[in-house]
């Protein structure tokens, strides 16, 4: 996963025709539209955890080649819709074809913003607010680099609420072992996964945080519930990835 973190960083994006050598790697083909099926034009489409964001076209289509072969999550957005995330397996000469179906979100107006000086981004100052309730278990950027995992799992197995399967691969709900595994729920960047998969997360020197809750009565009220099925009930594991502001 890190050397593909090397190689992602300088992937191509483009709209344009491919290129002859665009298939030495992994090319991405897709195209973003609303619950009406109505192309977005300008959507954010993004590897999360990594630097490399294109925007879609007036059809709201998006191609990004040159994809260095490994597990992604790659995530749609556009202001006044719901985000959507797409677990991206890939390997070498692989073409994938993905579709993102954003909803819309209640309209909101955004308060006036003043920067004044470089500190920490406002999601993990809100994951600080919610580090000093105490309400679950939290991992700092210091925390993940003293552990030093080589995957996530590294990292969230610290957790008393988690345990993870044996093919670390999910993280389970700890708390009653003698019951049918409960898979807990993800969210990146407070975007549900729609999965409940480990091995797709960024790398840990790609995290800036991680909170971790046991159950859904602690989790925060304004988190998105994921997909039909996710059994919140579980519990849930919050990653934030890093945005240059961490240091």
């Amino acid at each position: 996963m890190i050397r593909a973190a090397i190689g992602l960083a300088m992937c191509v994006a483009s709209i344009a025709g491919a290129q002859a050598n665009d298939r030495a790697r992994g090319v991405i083909l897709g195209i973003v539209a609303d619950s009406n099926l109505r192309p977005l034009a300008g959507a954010d489409v993004g590897f999360a955890g990594y630097g490399v964001h294109i925007a879609t076209d007036s059809l709201g289509r998006f191609r990004i080649v040159n994809v260095p072969p490994g597990k992604f999550i790659l995530l749609a957005r556009s202001i006044g819709y719901r985000p959507a995330t797409s677990l991206v397996d890939i390997a070498n000469d692989d073409t994938l074809r993905l579709s993102f179906t954003l909803e819309p979100t209640a309209a909101q107006q955004l308060a006036t913003v003043v920067v004044t000086e470089r500190t920490l981004s406002r999601k993990l100052q809100d994951f600080e607010e919610r580090r000093k309730l105490g309400h679950g278990e939290f991992f700092t950027l210091a925390d993940i680099q003293k552990i030093n995992g080589l995957s996530m799992a590294d990292v969230v197995r610290r957790a008393k609420a988690v345990r993870i399967s044996w093919d670390g691969t999910t993280a389970l709900a700890a708390r009653e072992t003698n019951k049918p595994p409960c898979p807990m729920a993800i969210y990146v960047d407070g975007v549900p996964l729609g999965a409940e998969r480990l091995d797709y997360l960024p790398a840990p020197n790609l995290v800036a945080a991680v909170e971790v809750y046991a159950g859904s009565a602690t989790l925060p009220v304004w988190l998105p519930r994921g997909p039909l099925g996710t059994r919140v009930g579980c519990g849930a594991i919050l990653v934030w990835t890093r945005d240059g502001s961490e240091g």
